[in-house]
């Protein structure tokens, strides 16, 4: 069996585990161990750093994808030390804005949830993380290694969660 078929089926059978802990623990956990409104923000957290991962990631993790195989061998380390310096360039504007504007900004974003303005800079640090986890998924692919870089997109998030999850049921840790 060759190496594109070989990973195709075990990114196949990844993805298809990941949804199944995602279904799992979107349906079930989610409900059941957190309160109604933390779900909300949780939720709408999650959204908003999502929304926000491709200006911060400023398209590196795409330019990794397309010029990485054009680089000669003694060019690569640089590549990838601009590609990993990107998201900093891109995350930067936006880290001025709410560190000079977060009044402005927490109240903008409260208008319709009051809780939401107190968790910004979670909302940019998952954003960010987003960037560069973007970023260090395309270095798999370009390193043929798709198999590890889609179990840590699919399955790592989503046993994280189930793990975050269970400690606070348990009390271990606290809202």
């Amino acid at each position: 069996m060759g190496l594109v078929q070989k990973q195709s089926i075990q990114n196949v059978l990844i993805t298809y585990l990941g949804f199944l802990f995602g279904a799992v623990n979107t349906v079930f956990l989610y409900t059941k161990i957190l309160p109604d409104q933390y779900y909300g923000l949780v939720t709408f957290i999650l959204a908003s750093a999502a929304l926000l991962m491709p200006l911060m990631a400023f398209g590196a993790h795409n330019t990794m994808v397309k010029f990485y195989s054009f680089q000669g061998e003694g060019q690569k380390d640089g590549f990838l030390t601009l590609m990993l310096l990107l998201p900093l360039l891109g995350a930067l504007p936006l880290a001025l804005l709410l560190l000079f504007g977060q009044d402005p900004v927490s109240q903008w974003v409260s208008r319709v949830n009051s809780m939401v303005g107190d968790y910004l800079w979670y909302i940019f640090a998952i954003g960010l993380a987003m960037g560069y986890f973007e970023l260090f998924f395309a270095w798999c692919k370009v390193q043929f290694q798709s198999v590890f870089g889609n179990f840590m997109k699919e399955g790592f998030a989503w046993i994280g969660v189930r793990l975050l999850l269970i400690l606070f049921a348990m009390d271990l840790i606290y809202l």
